[in-house]
């Protein structure tokens, strides 16, 4: 059996699952109190790493330009209520609102194809698998970024309620309840722990959780 290839005294399987799982300040603070490094080790170590990042990389283009998608390398940040209301511009506004649209998009198709396959019966390889939960984990900050904006939307509008009719808060609490702005809110919540159960499901099913 050919023994697996190690680096600082790590599996490359290790060091892989590190990576992707965002665990390298760990698994570094491991490699250091297992005692002195070798400099060859280190630069072979970050070699690998570069390799680890490439490819993560160039799998979230392609998968991303298979579903019509595409890297979204700003940090997510929804618009303030007070932004909406006097500063954000239209374009600005939009803008963003195109970059949570293109997230909601590929992890549905992402999730479509893999319902499909699995329907059928048709193997689903684990590092496919695995690769596909880094997808949505990545996108999924979009996600929770439109939870924050709609979340901001259904307490302006519980503020309003109180403003505009003089209520208790209990009361405009209980009238926020059957507005828009509190149903999109309370599915856009429930959307993303679907999307934050989704990536758990296929980690497992990969085997790296």
């Amino acid at each position: 059996m050919t023994e697996e290839k190690t680096i600082c005294k790590k599996s490359l399987k290790e060091i892989r699952k590190a990576y992707f799982q965002k665990k390298l300040p760990k698994l570094l603070q491991d490699i250091q109190s297992e005692g002195k490094v070798e400099e060859n080790e280190l630069i072979e170590l970050n070699n690998y790493l570069e390799e680890l990042k490439k490819e993560n990389k160039n799998f979230l283009e392609k998968t991303l330009e298979i579903f019509g998608g595409r890297i979204l390398n700003d940090e997510p940040k929804p618009p303030t209520t007070e932004e909406l209301y006097s500063r954000l511009s239209e374009e600005d506004f939009k803008s963003w609102q195109e970059n949570v649209s293109n997230a909601y998009l590929t992890i549905n198709q992402i999730r479509a194809k893999v319902a499909s396959l699995a329907n059928k019966h048709q193997p689903i390889k684990n590092n496919d698998l695995y690769d596909y939960a880094i997808v949505i984990e990545t996108l999924k900050r979009w996600i929770a970024q439109d939870c924050i904006y709609k979340e901001q939307l259904a307490q302006k509008r519980l503020t309003d309620i109180i403003d505009d009719f003089e209520v208790s808060r209990k009361e405009a609490e209980d009238r926020t309840k059957i507005t828009k702005e509190y149903s999109d809110y309370k599915n856009a919540e429930k959307e993303y722990d679907s999307i934050c159960e989704t990536v758990l499901l296929y980690k497992k099913r990969a085997g790296q959780e």
